[in-house]
């Protein structure tokens, strides 16, 4: 069973209470899964902490469901629909945002900018393969912090990044794939200020990138959180573990295992969005983290934890998810095929992704077939249309009773999920 990170405040159960009656009241899905369980609304709001617990483990597959009924929900109100970097059966998860929703993600991220070390002295620039409302968000979290040269930057694959340059800006923000491909032409002159703060959202920013970064004096910071769920918690000046926002979600820890120091914990992260108007109750990360014990020299009363790694056979392309399963889903049409997942760097910093297919039949008709469906794949459609990846088809039978592994990267800069979470 899941088991709360630390033990909630009274703020927090409070917190709990209005999210747990908000979502039994709005939302058909939460009502039927309360009545399968036993809890009615008397009882969420007498022990919002025991309702909790009696709840099962959301579900990720219902997340269509659920956004579905949150835009018939919000449809007065509106703030945005936002697809995620993930993916169910292939196809994206969707947030849906009212205006309220916007102000408390902008206020939560102004929040975790402070906890980072951005000041109003600062010039923040955020950049993406392309502009999105996410890099908006940070922008617009700054400025609450009093920063007023803010700009947001599309950085393609070749791009020159000489503008970027020219806006000399003392704090980056951008996911892990994208600073590292910037990070030699913004560390190796040392003409050009290099930035005094780097916050990554997503996986861990590559090795290389991080000693181009910190061999210039600056600081990293790792911004944790999912699409689904805004932002969890960031790095502080410590870099001594994410501090999680209490506030805006509750955290828990599935499957606990034993850590390698005493009083260590090790899970899954479970978390539950707080005030949000479409609500995740007990949503789990896919996250397997570690609880970093005592107070932080910082002073901040928030937890920490160590990301350590996504659970099952995950990896990223470009700061988006993909999963082994989701690919034979799609390509694998009987049940004595297996398929290898292969990346590796090419040419320009690109990427390669080869599908190698085993004890499947090879014909002219059959990787058309293959082809389209892969067109077909949303997130996978957009990273082709964009130059930054290759795909290849390859059948080959390995030796009778080989066992493959199902991803093997071979890129220079690491791709797995296994260190800090998605965004």
């Amino acid at each position: 069973m899941p088991a709360m990170l630390a033990p909630p405040s009274r703020g927090q159960v409070d917190a709990l209470r209005a999210t747990l009656r908000w979502a039994v009241e709005g939302y058909p899905l939460y009502r039927a899964l309360f009545e399968q369980h036993g809890i009615s609304p008397a009882m969420a709001h007498a022990d919002p902490i025991d309702a909790l617990a009696r709840l099962p483990v959301f579900d990720t597959s219902m997340a269509g469901r659920l956004a579905a009924e949150a835009l018939a929900l919000r449809a007065g109100d509106l703030g945005g629909v936002e697809p995620t970097s993930g993916s169910t059966g292939g196809l994206p998860k969707r947030r849906v945002l009212s205006e309220a929703d916007l102000r408390l993600d902008a206020a939560l991220l102004t929040r975790l900018m402070r906890l980072a070390g951005v000041h109003a002295g600062d010039r923040v620039v955020s950049v993406e393969f392309t502009v999105t409302t996410l890099s908006m968000a940070f922008l617009e979290g700054c400025e609450r912090l009093g920063v007023r040269g803010t700009a947001a930057v599309a950085v393609m694959a070749r791009a020159d990044v000489s503008a970027l340059a020219r806006l000399a800006p003392t704090v980056l923000i951008g996911p892990p794939a994208v600073i590292a491909r910037i990070a030699p032409a913004l560390t190796a002159d040392d003409r050009i200020p290099a930035p005094r703060l780097v916050i990554y959202n997503g996986d861990r920013l590559a090795a290389h990138a991080a000693a181009a970064f910190r061999a210039r004096g600056a600081g990293l910071r790792s911004l944790y959180g999912l699409t689904e769920t805004s932002a969890l918690g960031v790095e502080c000046s410590e870099e001594r573990g994410v501090h999680l926002a209490g506030e805006h979600a509750l955290s828990e820890l599935r499957h606990i295992e034993p850590g390698t120091t005493v009083g260590a914990r090790v899970g899954e992260l479970i978390v539950t969005t707080l005030g949000f108007s479409m609500p995740l109750v007990r949503y789990p990360t896919g996250d397997r983290v570690q609880l970093v014990a005592g107070r932080c020299a910082c002073g901040s009363p928030w937890p920490r934890v160590d990301i350590l790694g996504r659970l099952g056979g995950r990896f990223a392309l470009f700061d988006l998810e993909f999963t082994a399963y989701e690919f034979r889903a799609l390509l694998l049409d009987h049940p004595d095929e297996r398929l290898q997942i292969v990346i590796e760097t090419v040419a320009g910093a690109n990427e390669r992704i080869t599908f190698r297919l085993t004890g499947a039949a090879r014909s002219p008709a059959r990787v058309r077939e293959m082809r389209r469906r892969l067109r077909g794949h949303p997130l996978l459609d957009y990273l082709l249309h964009s130059g930054l990846i290759r795909v290849r088809l390859s059948f080959d039978a390995p030796a009778a009773g080989r066992k493959l592994p199902e991803i093997v990267d071979r890129r220079t800069h690491g791709g797995m999920i296994s260190s800090r979470g998605s965004r």
